[in-house]
């Protein structure tokens, strides 16, 4: 994932950017077949340099973001929806909100997301019947 963040001091303005790689662990609670929730702890990782979008500030003054640091942690929300469902196929629409717990001084690290997909249910050609019912009383 690709990652801006942004830091404003004294009037003046910093813009970093850097790839992430992202690791997220939560709960997802489903509140009917077609709509679910989430909350996630995620840790984000930098893979490769962080790169000046724009900058106001000097080179001695030595202000940086989050885009320099090795790793950044944040808690993550969802919702999930099914726009349409067929058989074994249903578009769905997910949005999310990353706030992030790593944030330096007025810097703007939290970051959203909006995503259409496909999911595709899969069965097996020949499901196992189920067990037999024990008739000895």
């Amino acid at each position: 994932m690709n990652k801006i963040y942004f830091r404003e001091q004294g009037g003046s303005y910093l813009s970093e950017g850097t790839e992430l790689m992202n690791i997220t662990m939560g709960y997802r609670r489903w509140w009917n077949p077609y709509l679910s929730f989430g909350l996630a702890f995620s840790s984000a990782y930098t893979m490769g340099n962080p790169r000046i979008v724009y900058s106001d500030f000097t080179p001695p003054d030595k202000v940086d973001t989050s885009a320099r640091d090795t790793t950044e942690y944040s808690l993550e929300f969802s919702a999930q929806g099914d726009i349409k469902t067929w058989d074994n196929v249903a578009l769905i629409m997910d949005i999310r909100y990353s706030l992030s717990l790593t944030n330096k001084p007025h810097e703007k690290a939290d970051h959203y997301g909006f995503m259409l997909g496909l999911r595709y249910l899969v069965q097996e050609k020949h499901p196992s019947p189920p067990p037999a019912k024990d008739a000895t009383p």
